[in-house]
């Protein structure tokens, strides 16, 4: 198969642990079907913070964000979170039963 995963030995499992593995990733990220799908999204999401940080920055523009709408969405997101990890684990422990 063109795709089978490649079986370790110790010299192998060695180079992989490397530090230097995460460069080459990094190098070899821009040849991703998933950035390439997302080139344009990328751009325009990068164009736009930067416009807005320019006008930060240059103080043409004030930004200011009301703290009650995130603090409100972060407690709901937390609490949401805290019982679909709840269930998962009580529907995990019963399979494991």
């Amino acid at each position: 198969r063109a795709f089978r995963r490649t079986v370790y030995g110790a010299p192998q499992w060695r180079a992989h642990r490397s530090g230097k593995r995460y460069f080459a990733s990094l190098w070899t990220a821009w040849r991703s079907g998933v950035l390439r799908g997302l080139q344009l999204e990328l751009l325009v999401v990068g164009l736009v913070a930067g416009l807005v940080t320019y006008l930060d920055w240059a103080g043409l523009v004030t930004l200011a964000i009301p703290a009650l709408p995130l603090t409100l969405t972060g407690t709901a997101m937390g609490l949401l979170l805290g019982f679909r990890t709840n269930q998962a684990y009580d529907r995990w422990w019963e399979a494991r039963k």
